[in-house]
């Protein structure tokens, strides 16, 4: 297979600069955000940092809620659904703050107002940008990346031939901020951001600043040249004259908690600028340079993906997402694939925030749906290929967030629905906002009454030590989370009939932002046990007691567990063949919604398999079917995952295929038909970077799947054609090789897929069939793989004693050893 010129194997790159900001390029050190436009006469630089939030902490506490509760569950059981949808908005609090944008790095360049022979580019193997081109006859290059070990954005200007550099350097924000002169070099911007600000979707625009109070910013710049001069005023750095010149931009909040006051409790962000600014301007820039990509590639280098070159890869990104078809270009998948994980590293470090909407990147005062954290799928997605990619480190933030809203939600479960343990709902933010949004009754109940996002995001911590097996993690972080969640939802389950049975069901239920048609023809959206609750639920209480078991706690919740899975209500199948949304055979209110909640229990769930369930595994196909291939942004991703699992390459490819289709930013408009912009940023649109992640993880599920479990059918009540109890008892898990392998990509390889238990597996296919493996055990556990075919396992060249029934290739191996298999 020939490989792709390396020039341009990972390189995003273009002819002209960004006119937009869906056309600069992104750097990030996990902290710190940066979107570079690469303009010639005025270069803008646009800054975020991931603290810089509106609000304070809140209270999210709602009086009427716990009175308003059993109303809510007694007009349901009448089936009274819209009575049921105004009461719910008695559960409404304030609404989550907003990310903030810090400001704009300006340079303003003199004698260049001619240029030729333009190019701009983002190298994502070395997560290094740069802009070159000629004026007159002198060449000029910049150099641009934010360091995670010196923890600065650096930025190198050079010009070679018989002209110089000379350019302005100044700062400024949406936000309020003051300006100042530090010395000849250096000049800083400090401001604050607002104690609250409405969501821009809201049909109120308040925005409240207090002089006191808020998150504090305070960003540094200064800069060291070669040759020439450099002096600075009040709000600008000049230099004149020079042959290169090297920029050191460090800043910080004062944010110092969730649960701190910024303003009169915060850190102190000069001071921290200060200390940072003198470390890393007394670095030469080669030294930085050195030390950011050895640190950058110990993450990216990890994982790799080949499927040939074409030729398109030598065309500028636009012009080659323009030209794409689906089968010319395979490569440009890869890129997409890589691009997911290079925003991973740069907007998700161990000590950082978890990453939003819009990763760390937004150049928006109140920009779309707040840049908050949604987590009725968007966050949950930013994280889904942090396992299976080999950036498990990377995951880390989404730990730290669910161990704040952990504290946050405890009080909201308890004072809002008098349940024990902890919850979270539809939005969050920096300060682990956990009850619904909605300013106090003026929400829609479709998005701000839904009480599983606490529960999705603890199934992310089973997951992390599925991958990774560590059990110190399990015990000392996971374990006491997953309790504290699964213990809300075995509260949170009431009795209620439903067609003459009883069971446990969650009332209210919503299926996020879609609607059902009652019996008497009005569209509703709260019912009784919806699928996607049944699914989280299930997935939460089955990893808890999976948890609970391997550390061997608590039999007494694993018995209540077990209890109350027992008496859930089942998954259902429908009148058309598909799986049921609702706890009745409702029709729905948009047949093509981009929301797929139902289908939780396919993926990112492990309840649906094609041997375990399969009436289910074909409801679910069916569903997508109906629901069919359009959707937003991040919907084409979820799709992309859906039908990996359910083993449908060619689908997978086609759904990649709408995905990079090119969204014209200035056209503008929501909802109407997802891709990318032409900086291969998630189109929505507008900008969501949850299509990013989901891609990147739906490419890893088309290559790898390890969440099928082994069950030990002996138990009681284990039953596989529901679906019920599957996860009761966990002996590893099964892994499938190349489970969802698109016809197009005929000859191929991988290397570096994660799976659970575990294991890291290299594969190389010709003619779509596999033609080896070589796969890394880091912990010594059994390893299962699913195959129609005998394969022969050997390590260091002598043959590993392996058992071949139902399917499945079985054999222990050994911790460190690597091992290599092959067809017999």
């Amino acid at each position: 297979m020939k490989k792709t010129p390396v020039k341009n194997r990972m390189k995003l790159f273009y002819r002209q600069p960004a006119s937009g900001f869906t056309e600069a390029l992104p750097l990030g050190n996990g902290r710190f955000g940066a979107m570079v436009f690469g303009c010639v006469e005025e270069e803008i630089v646009q800054l975020n940092e991931d603290t810089l939030w509106a609000g304070v902490p809140g209270k999210y506490t709602v009086p009427d809620a716990k009175s308003a509760l059993p109303k809510i569950r007694e007009a349901l059981f009448k089936d009274d659904f819209h009575g049921a949808n105004e009461l719910c908005k008695k559960l409404q609090g304030p609404f989550s703050q907003s990310y903030m944008p810090m400001g704009n790095l300006r340079i303003k360049f003199k004698d260049q107002p001619v240029h030729e022979e333009y190019s701009r580019e983002l190298d994502i193997s070395r997560a290094v940008a740069k802009v070159a081109y000629k004026s007159g006859k002198t060449n000029y290059e910049r150099t641009y990346f934010t360091s995670f070990p010196d923890n600065a954005l650096v930025i190198k200007f050079s010009a070679k031939g018989k002209g110089s550099l000379n350019f302005t350097a100044s700062m400024d924000s949406l936000l309020r901020n003051l300006q100042a002169r530090i010395d000849a070099q250096t000049i800083s911007m400090s401001g604050r951001a607002p104690v609250h600000i409405d969501p821009e979707y809201y049909k109120r625009d308040k925005v409240t600043y207090d002089d006191n109070e808020g998150v504090g910013f305070d960003v540094r710049i200064r800069v060291v040249a070669e040759g020439g001069s450099v002096t600075s005023t009040d709000s600008s750095i000049e230099v004149r004259d020079a042959s290169s010149a090297v920029l050191f931009l460090v800043s910080a909040t004062s944010f110092n908690g969730f649960d701190e006051l910024p303003g009169k409790e915060g850190l102190d962000p000069a001071h921290a600028t200060s200390l940072r600014l003198e470390a890393v301007s007394k670095k030469t820039f080669d030294s930085i340079l050195k030390a950011h990509v050895k640190d950058y590639r110990k993450f990216f280098d990890r994982c790799s993906l080949e499927l040939g070159t074409s030729g398109m890869e030598e065309l500028p990104t636009d012009e080659r997402l323009k030209r794409y078809d689906g089968e010319k270009d395979l490569q440009l998948a890869v890129l997409l694939f890589q691009y997911g994980r290079y925003l991973m590293i740069a907007s998700s470090r161990p000590g950082t925030q978890a990453t939003n909407l819009q990763g760390i990147w937004n150049d928006l005062f109140r920009p779309p749906w707040s840049s908050n954290y949604t987590i009725n799928i968007n966050t949950q997605m930013n994280y889904w290929p942090a396992e299976p990619a080999s950036l498990s480190e990377c995951h880390e933030p989404l730990f730290d967030l669910i161990g704040k809203l952990a504290e946050t939600g405890e009080k909201v479960a308890s004072e809002n629905y008098g349940c024990h343990g902890w919850t979270a709902h539809h939005n969050t933010d920096l300060w682990g906002h956990a009850c619904p949004v909605g300013d106090y009754g003026n929400g829609d109940p479709r998005w701000s009454c839904w009480q599983m996002g606490g529960g999705w995001l603890a199934t992310h911590l089973w997951e992390h030590f599925a991958f990774s097996q560590d059990k110190e993690f399990l015990e000392g972080k996971a374990y006491p989370l997953l309790r504290g969640s699964a213990e809300f939802y075995l509260d949170w389950l009431v009795p209620g009939k439903i067609d003459g049975r009883e069971y446990l069901v969650t009332a209210p239920a919503t299926s996020p932002e879609n609607a059902f048609i009652a019996p008497d023809g009005k569209h509703e959206c709260v019912s009784i046990s919806s699928t996607m609750d049944i699914g989280i639920i299930r997935e939460l209480l089955a990893d808890c007691s999976m948890a609970a078991e391997i550390l061997g706690v608590d039999e007494d919740l694993r018995a209540r567990i077990k209890n109350a899975l027992d008496r859930m209500l089942p998954f259902q199948i429908g009148r058309n063949g598909r799986l049921q949304e609702w706890f009745r055979d409702f029709d729905d209110s948009e047949p093509h919604h981009r929301h797929v909640s139902h289908l939780f229990a396919l993926h990112p769930g492990s309840q649906i398999g094609k041997e375990t369930t399969p009436d289910l595994f074909n409801a679910a196909k069916r569903t997508l079917e109906i629901r069919g291939d359009e959707g937003t942004g991040w919907s084409l991703a979820w799709k992309i995952n859906f039908w990996a699992r359910l083993l449908d390459g060619d689908r997978c490819q086609g759904l990649i295929n709408r995905m990079l289709r090119v969204v014209d930013a200035k056209e503008g408009g929501r909802m109407s038909g997802g891709g990318v912009y032409i900086n291969l940023f998630d189109a929505h649109p507008p900008f969501q970077i949850d299509g990013n992640f989901g891609v990147t993880a739906g490419i890893c599920e088309m290559l790898l799947q390890s969440h099928e479990k082994i069950v030990d059918c002996r138990l009681p009540n284990a039953d596989l054609k529901t679906g019920n109890d599957l996860k009761s008892k966990m002996n590893g898990f099964v892994v499938r090789l190349l489970p969802a392998l698109p016809s197009q990509w005929e000859d191929g390889s991988a290397r570096g897929l994660a799976a659970r238990g575990g294991f890291t597996f290299d594969m190389e296919w010709k003619n779509n069939r596999l033609v080896r493996t070589a796969v890394r055990s880091a912990c010594g556990n059994i390893l299962r793989i699913r195959t129609d075919k005998k394969l022969k396992v050997c390590s260091e060249g002598i043959d590993i004693a392996s058992s071949f029934r139902d399917g499945i290739l079985e054999f222990r191996t050994s911790k460190g050893h690597v091992y290599e298999i092959v067809s017999e």
